[in-house]
């Protein structure tokens, strides 16, 4: 038998598709079985290396891997098909392409997925799933980013157990891109921004709601999380917003389930509450809409501080704990804000006739002006 190397140029990641090779001679043509060509954007220094699965799931075993050689830190990998990768220890990489269901495996918190200064490329129909037993699953720094068109889910059941998923970003600014859909499978997961870190997500997050245990999706950490898309939870779901700094720059929807925030919320967008609750834990929020319909928002742990905020429907807060009104709080015409038992100060803005603060609470005197 014989072999040639054959190179291709100009190829655009629209040309990754499967190909038939011909041989041609002056005895006929030969047409090979298909052949799948993958296209790496903006390759690094490292190599790329191409999962094979020949023998399992081990990410360390050279075997699983076209070329025999295991992914160095540096490399960028590309994942094809349905199946799942079980770390062994901590790995590194400068970037990796999904096309398929991929599933990253850990049993220790040790046993994750870093990927340095390059990209998370998940295409089109493709499921990135985090599912390890401890987290993280993957850890993003030197600007990584997540990008395509496919779907990052938290969590899911591996070989019968219940996996909860966690991406952290340890260091830098990284992205999730308005194309990827962020959602959970079960149980808790997490996305967080560890001190000095930053993750804005610019995709719709959707959290569903898992029959056989509570579900909570938490954005935490010291660093800054932003949100500038559409972020749905579903009846029974909880999320929670805790992190050092959060801001809201889209659209969050409460459909019937739970809304914790805490920390210091720069609420650039709109809060809309159908029928869920809205806990307030100590949360400084400063700008943007607060949309009640249907429920309240609850006082839970300490006082709250609204700033520059703008109330265009009614309204209640209720707790034992104070909500204390800073800057500008503009009330919609006939807005009605109701305070149980809550003690407020600041300056309030009546915007139209009508408005009223109405309830069992005080508001005090000290410093509070009804101004027209």
């Amino acid at each position: 038998g014989t072999s040639a190397n054959l190179t291709l140029s100009g190829l655009s990641l629209g040309d990754q598709a499967n190909y038939d090779v011909i041989a041609s001679s002056a005895c006929g043509n030969v047409t090979s079985n298909a052949v799948r060509v993958y296209v790496l954007p903006s390759a690094g220094s490292g190599a790329q290396r191409v999962w094979s699965g020949t023998f399992g799931f081990d990410y360390g075993s050279g075997n699983n891997w076209h070329g025999g050689i295991v992914p160095a830190t540096g490399d960028d990998i590309v994942v094809p098909g349905n199946l799942r990768l079980t770390m062994g220890t901590a790995r590194a990489v400068r970037s990796i392409t999904v096309t398929g269901d991929l599933a990253i495996v850990g049993t220790t918190a040790s046993e994750n997925l870093r990927v340095s200064g390059g990209f998370v490329d998940l295409r089109a129909g493709s499921v990135l799933r985090l599912a390890s037993a401890a987290d993280p699953d993957i850890q993003l720094d030197g600007g990584a980013n997540i990008i395509g068109t496919g779907s990052l889910t938290l969590g899911g059941i591996i070989s019968g157990n219940r996996r909860f998923g966690t991406l952290d970003v340890i260091s830098g600014s990284s992205s999730i891109g308005a194309g990827v859909t962020v959602t959970n499978d079960i149980g808790q997961a997490a996305l967080r921004a560890l001190a000095g870190a930053a993750l804005t997500i610019n995709g719709p997050v959707n959290i569903v709601d898992d029959p056989v245990e509570s579900t909570e999706l938490r954005l935490a950490g010291a660093g800054s999380v932003t949100t500038t898309g559409m972020v749905t939870l579903a009846t029974g779901s909880v999320c929670s917003f805790n992190n050092g700094g959060f801001t809201n720059a889209g659209t969050i929807v409460v459909n019937g389930a739970s809304l914790f925030l805490g920390g210091t919320v720069n609420n650039v967008g709109t809060i809309t509450n159908n029928s869920g609750a809205v806990f307030l834990n100590g949360a400084t929020i400063t700008g943007g809409s607060l949309l009640p319909t249907g429920s309240s928002y609850v006082l839970n742990f300490a006082d709250v501080t609204l700033s520059n905020v703008t109330i265009p429907q009614n309204i209640t807060f209720s707790g034992p704990f104070a909500v204390r009104l800073a800057g500008t709080i503009t009330l919609a015409a006939n807005a009605k804000v109701r305070l149980a038992n809550t003690p407020a100060d600041g300056t309030v803005v009546k915007a139209g006739n009508g408005v009223q603060i109405i309830g069992s609470g005080e508001i005090t005197t000290e410093t509070t002006t009804l101004a027209a």
